[in-house]
């Protein structure tokens, strides 16, 4: 059987409104975190290294019969999307830019290696950012600073 990642996150859902901050992204400044603590699925757009930061489109990740529900409603004919085990949509264009916490714990798909230098962890990341498809990341997010970023993958079977 062979197995296919979802759809690209620009083929699912409608882009909304971004209100309150800029497609290329924004300073986050003194205001209120720009995610609440807690744990985020994204898409990393960019690695901003000189400043410590990430740019990030929020998505919503579905799993099992909500992956196929989720499929369904955005358009994927029911025949093909029950197969489907999961299912990335990206009902906003809204990015963000969030700040990298000083003790960020990176891990990302197919590396086992540790590394100490802060450089070379977030080239890493940068270079995986690049994937496209069912690849995404969940951001712990603690006093309005990124503290954690594990890579994560949608597979589809069909």
């Amino acid at each position: 059987t062979e197995q296919q990642p979802s759809s690209a996150p620009e083929q699912q859902g409608t882009p909304g409104p971004a209100p309150d901050q800029p497609k290329s992204g924004g300073d986050t400044g003194t205001q209120s975190p720009v995610l609440a603590d807690g744990t985020h699925e994204a898409y990393i757009t960019k690695v901003d290294k000189a400043n410590d930061r990430i740019v990030v489109d929020v998505v919503q990740v579905f799993h099992d019969d909500e992956a196929v529900k989720a499929a369904i409603a955005d358009g994927k004919p029911a025949s093909q999307a029950k197969y489907y085990t999961g299912w990335i949509r990206n009902e906003n264009s809204r990015l963000r830019t969030l700040p990298l916490a000083g003790n960020l714990d990176v891990r990302l798909m197919g590396s086992c290696e540790d590394s100490d230098d802060r450089a070379a962890v977030l080239a890493r990341l940068a270079d995986h950012a690049k994937r496209k498809g069912g690849y995404y990341f969940d951001l712990t997010v603690a006093d309005g600073k990124v503290t954690k970023i594990q890579e994560r993958m949608v597979i589809n079977a069909c």
